[in-house]
Parts: structure tokens; sequence; C-alpha cells
């Protein structure tokens, strides 16, 4: 080896250490989980709140300031049917985590718990990730690094029974959870959701679903709330797609604040509140 050769050998060795270095030092971190809930509902959804605590604060290079918002792939869920010893595992898609505090050491998120859609050799598959009523075990692992473990029962319960025999198809699933593969079927399932399922959290998901899709759809068809206000004052407007994202936001509104599909609720509730012209509703929203 010439010695050009040995010193760039060299500079390339001396980089990956420092990269290696950075990337450990980024990873340098613990997971812990909680949840308010330790008996939920067969076929309802719950929420896990999810806390990294980091040894090293993480900032931003430009600004050296701690960094509002991380994103962190691979976590996985792990479940254990302590019934059946059975330990099944899914993926956590990229939450996001919120700084706590001001020294960027702590970030917080929150995941619904309920079920797992992805495509596999391009079809659709849906898996509950408690598939049936018992006690099960969870935590979360990325990359070697374990959270603790938490344990809960999961409750026969014929509300769930039901919802589960309404929501078949695995479309259904991925239009409640994220507006994708949104159908006429889909639509349609989830009214009957929230007319068979009364009260229940799953219920007002669904809800929620459905008031920011014909929000939406109103939306498109009246680009200005202006003067569809103004016409709907002079009694010159009737509009289903509007009388429907109200009825549907309104039963939504009641989901816990741990689900992020509520903020945007909230918000586009404000605004249906703006055309209604109730300024007191609209204010104690905001």
């Amino acid at each position: 080896m010439t010695i050009k050769n040995s010193k760039f050998y060299l500079l390339v060795v001396t980089l990956i250490l420092l990269i290696s270095q950075s990337a450990n030092s980024q990873e340098n971190y613990t997971i812990e989980i909680s949840t308010d809930e330790n008996r939920v509902e067969y076929g309802m959804p719950f929420v896990v709140s999810l806390r990294l605590v980091y040894q090293q604060p993480q900032t931003l290079r430009q600004t050296g300031k701690p960094r509002l918002l991380i994103h962190v792939d691979g976590l996985k869920l792990l479940v254990q049917n302590l019934d059946t010893d059975q330990t099944s595992d899914f993926i956590l898609y990229d939450p996001d985590f919120y700084l706590e505090g001001t020294r960027g050491l702590e970030y917080n998120a929150k995941v619904v718990v309920w079920c797992d859609v992805n495509k596999t050799r391009g079809k659709l598959i849906k898996k509950m990730i408690f598939p049936s009523p018992g006690d099960y075990r969870f935590r979360i692992q990325r990359n070697g690094i374990r959270s603790n473990e938490l344990e809960i029962m999961v409750k026969p319960s014929q509300l769930g029974q039901r919802a589960m025999s309404l929501l078949k198809d695995p479309n259904d699933f991925a239009f409640l959870k994220g507006g994708t593969h949104k159908s006429e079927r889909a639509v349609l399932t989830l009214k009957e959701v929230v007319k068979q399922c009364k009260g229940s959290v799953l219920a007002k998901w669904a809800a929620a679903r459905l008031g920011i899709e014909y929000f939406e759809e109103f939306n498109k068809k009246h680009p200005s709330f202006d003067k569809f206000k103004a016409l709907r004052e002079k009694g010159e407007a009737e509009e289903p797609l509007f009388d429907q994202a109200y009825e549907y936001h309104v039963i939504g509104a009641e989901l816990p604040d741990e689900f992020l599909i509520r903020d945007i609720i909230l918000g586009q509730l404000v605004e249906i509140e703006f055309i209604n012209g109730d300024y007191e509703k609209m204010s104690s929203l905001i």
C-alpha cells in the first residue's frame, strides 16, 4: 500500500468512527411506556404514552437549540398473549415525539393501540393487536433497546363484537386509521359503527374520520366560507355536506385528548361554528 493510499484509508476509517460515535450518542436513550388503562373492552382502541429519555441533549446543528420534534422509525410493539404464550410483533409507524421541558432530554408521543394494517405482497392485510379477550403483556423495542412491560386485560364485549362484525374489510380499517383506501363501502361501514356502537371510543373515532372527510368535500365545493356563510344567513344555501360534517364533528369532538385526530376535529369545528354564527361556541373551542 502506498503512502497516499494509506492516508486515504486512515481518513476513511476516522470518518467511519466519528459517524459511529455520533450515531451511538444519538441512540443513547431509554424507552418508557404507560397507559391509563389496565382493562379494555375487546375491539376497542386505547392510547399508550411513549417517553424517550436521552443521556445527551438532542439539539439542532445550526443553532444548538433543543429539537422540538423527533421522528423515530423502527419501533416495534411486542405483544404476548399470557393465555396461549404466543408472541406477536407490530411496527409502530414513525410516531412523532414532542419535546418535554427545555433541555432536549425527554420527548413524548401518543400511539393508538388497536390494529395493524399493511400491504403484504400487494395485498392489504389487517391484524388485530389484541385479537381476542384475555390477558396480555406488551412492550416497545428498538434496536435492542427495550421499554418496561405493561399488562392489560381485554374483556369480552358485545359492543366490540358488533364493531368487529361491521369492520370486516382491511380497507375499512385503513380508512378509519389514516383516511386512506376510501370507498363508498368504507364510508357506509363507519356510519354503521357510529350508529350501532354509540358512546364507544370506536364510534367517536369513526365519527371523527367521517367528519373530516365531509368537511374536506364541503370545502372543495365551497372554497369561500365567508360567501357560504352570507348565503346561509339569507336562507339561500342548503348543503348536506356541511350538515353531515357538523353532525360527525360534534361526536368526534368527544374523543379523548390523546387521539391526535381530535385536534383536527376541534380546528375544523371552529370554522363550522363560525359559519353557523355561533361565536360563543367558536370561542370556547379556541
